[in-house]
């Protein structure tokens, strides 16, 4: 089940639909989950267990920056537990 979620590399929030918000896939198919994106010099950006309302490249509904941010995706699923990380970079 883990290796279905997947996290794309680049969110462009330019109102244009296309990459607005940044995707992962199958986050909803897990039972319990975190999701937590954070710029360079470590600061929380975003945070959430509820990926309904996906990150969109804001912080507090500010604009942030573009460059790159970094994630974890802590998953667990029927009681096995999992930790995904890597980046996203963000366009403007």
């Amino acid at each position: 089940m883990f290796s279905q979620v997947s996290a794309k590399n680049m969110i462009t929030p330019n109102g244009d639909g296309n990459n607005d918000v940044w995707q992962i896939d199958n986050i909803t198919q897990i039972d319990n989950y975190e999701v937590i994106v954070f710029n360079k010099a470590g600061q929380v950006v975003f945070k959430t267990t509820d990926y309904s309302n996906p990150w969109d490249g804001t912080r507090q509904g500010n604009p942030l920056p573009q460059g790159v941010y970094y994630y974890n995706l802590v998953l667990e699923h029927k009681g096995v537990k999992e930790k995904k990380s890597g980046f996203v970079t963000l366009l403007r």
